[in-house]
């Protein structure tokens, strides 16, 4: 069974048809990558499916349970977390700090509890610190704990951003373009992050990307719209070769004679 099925989903503004009939399946420890042109409709396939719109026709389901149109928290707390492009790390905190904030929907602890600061308030606060320590360590993040987040290298703050989502205890990772802004070392670092949350935690992963060297180093399967239109979608050799998605990145000289 996939454990994200995207079923004719549809999104139209207006007039406007953002996206029209995507169809995904992606199964258990898949790394999709969904690429296109900018405009192409891809950033809206995302918010659809992470509760942000509700698709105007279609359906979302998420590890065999419908999630069209329900609200992004409770998709979050299903196992279905997203990366944003923008980074949302909270800058004037350090490293472990941002962590925590990813634990928190984790707590079993009330409000009074954590107001009057109570054993079992702190039980979960130190189980909390330990599980965020044990995931620095493994994704080799540890060095910067006490770190200032927003004083990081452009390419640490990604991988936190990465690493803080992994707090939630996710099934499947949506990032949306973790290579932006990185230089080529930091690129493949990336992209050996971003492999080794597959092999090790057995996470599954949908990724905008607008890096081509990324996404064909570390894709299978790619899917590319245009126009919001599914237009190929195969291995990296078959998307390499599609003319259909040549012409979409290039454009097409109409004025050329055959």
């Amino acid at each position: 069974m996939s454990l994200l099925d995207a079923k004719d989903l549809t999104m139209r503004f207006g007039g406007l048809v953002s996206v029209a009939n995507f169809n995904a399946a992606i199964e258990p420890g898949e790394i999709v990558g969904l690429i296109g042109p900018n405009g192409a409709g891809k950033s809206t396939v995302f918010n659809m499916v992470c509760g942000f719109y509700k698709p105007t026709q279609g359906r979302v389901f998420f590890d065999g349970k419908d999630i069209t149109g329900m609200k992004p928290n409770n998709i979050v707390e299903m196992g279905l977390t997203r990366v944003f492009q923008n980074g949302r790390l909270f800058k004037k905190m350090n490293v472990i700090e941002n962590m925590l904030v990813g634990r928190q929907r984790h707590f079993k602890a009330s409000l009074l509890d954590s107001i009057l600061r109570t054993p079992t308030y702190q039980q979960n606060e130190k189980l909390a610190y330990e599980k965020s320590i044990n995931l620095l360590e493994k994704l080799d993040l540890i060095n910067y704990i006490h770190e200032e987040a927003g004083k990081l290298p452009f390419g640490i703050q990604r991988k936190l951003e990465v690493a803080r989502a992994m707090s939630t205890k996710p099934k499947m990772l949506l990032l949306d373009e973790p290579a932006t802004g990185l230089n080529v070392e930091e690129s493949n670092d990336m992209i050996h992050f971003i492999t080794q949350l597959r092999d090790e935690f057995n996470i599954t992963i949908l990724l905008i990307e607008h890096s081509m060297r990324v996404v064909m180093s570390i894709c299978p399967r790619i899917i590319v719209i245009d126009h919001g239109e599914t237009i190929a979608e195969g291995n990296p050799d078959e998307i390499r070769e599609n003319q259909k998605v040549f012409e979409a990145y290039l454009g097409v000289d109409d004025n050329v004679e055959n």
